[in-house]
Formats: C-alpha cells, sequence, structure tokens
C-alpha cells in the first residue's frame, strides 16, 4: 500500500525532466540535513525522489502516467519558501 502524504503541490501540470533536476536540486540546498534515497525511476520514463526530514517524508514526482510534477509531503512545505 503506497503511504498517504498530508500535502501535495504541483510544481508544473507536465512532466519535465530538467525541472524535476532542479526541483530537488532546490530541496537539498533549502534543507542541507535531508537524508535522501536512490531516484526510482519507472519504465514509463517517471522519476522519483524520496526525502526523509526531522518533521517527516516527502517525495518529488516526475510522473509521466498522471502527466505532471508534483510533490507529496508530510508536512507543509510553503513556510520554508516563502
Amino acid at each position: 500500500m503506497a503511504k498517504r502524504f498530508n500535502f501535495e503541490y504541483m510544481i508544473c501540470d507536465q512532466p519535465d525532466d530538467e525541472l524535476f533536476q532542479k526541483q530537488c536540486a532546490a530541496f537539498e540546498k533549502k534543507f542541507p540535513e535531508i537524508r535522501k534515497e536512490n531516484i526510482l525511476e519507472d519504465v514509463d520514463g517517471s522519476s522519483y525522489q524520496t526525502y526523509h526530514h526531522t518533521d517527516g517524508d516527502f517525495v518529488v514526482s516526475n510522473d509521466y502516467n498522471i502527466g505532471c510534477l508534483y510533490v507529496e509531503s508530510d508536512f507543509d512545505l510553503i513556510p520554508y519558501f516563502e
């Protein structure tokens, strides 16, 4: 069963490999203490980067099946980027 997250943010209404890399880099710069797992790549070209933060987990998804780039999180990420 897939994990359920409390927050979801659409970054782009279509998958974008370059923007996925930039979004991951932005999180890694903003949260230098986070632990990241290896990027998971699906057969359809989708990529998923999971991070572990002291406040919870979050995942950056570049999803070709759904057709968008989005982030799911256990905690609200907006205050960190205001």
